[in-house]
């Protein structure tokens, strides 16, 4: 009954992992120069660049179906049968494997490259949703859910450092700021896309 919505996802991702072949990973014209102007001056400058708008769009998409698929798999891990400790332990589980990974995703964007760590992060993606599509017996999520937390850790940091890649150097944490919070409104957005 679920099986076609993590194959959907899988789908997305695979669209998602597609448009990123249209970004460039060179930084913005004229970033190493300074910018004391104000908050605004400098949100408009975020704005004004499409690529930016762009990573910001896609990033609310994402956000939607992280809360999407969040939400899908504690439903479908209850209609297969696992019981509310099996529930609420996975995501120890993905909690305890995203840290070791947001330690080291650095080093992992450093030896493959953004892109090319945001093409694994979409790989593990949908490696971890066919996992979840076969997944009949409730306590293989604690096999699949640590893809989760690699997927989460990578995902979070190769978004940011995207953001930072854009954004001219005073304006940096802007666009971190903006880029958790296009993540979040994604995430609040989304049960409006399960009605």
């Amino acid at each position: 009954m679920y099986s076609p919505v993590f194959a959907s996802y899988s789908l997305f991702m695979l669209c998602i992992c597609f448009n990123t072949c249209t970004i460039s990973t060179t930084t913005v014209e004229g970033a190493a120069d300074s910018d004391t102007s104000g908050f605004g001056q400098g949100l408009c400058r975020i704005i004004s660049n499409f690529e930016l708008v762009v990573h910001f769009f896609i990033t609310i998409l994402y956000g939607i179906l992280c809360g999407v698929s969040i939400a899908f798999l504690t439903w479908y891990l209850h209609s297969i049968g696992a019981s509310h400790t099996v529930i609420g332990t996975s995501s120890i589980v993905f909690c305890v494997i995203e840290l070791p990974v947001l330690y080291y995703a650095g080093n992992i964007m450093e030896k493959l490259g953004m892109i090319n760590t945001m093409y694994l992060t979409f790989l593990i993606y949908i490696v971890r949703y066919i996992g979840y599509s076969f997944m009949k017996v409730a306590w293989l999520v604690y096999v699949i859910e640590p893809l989760h937390g690699a997927t989460s850790a990578l995902m979070f940091t190769v978004t940011s450092a995207y953001a930072v890649s854009k954004s001219p150097p005073a304006l940096t944490a802007t666009a971190t700021g903006l880029t958790f919070g296009s993540q979040l409104l994604g995430n609040y957005m989304t049960p409006l896309v399960q009605i």
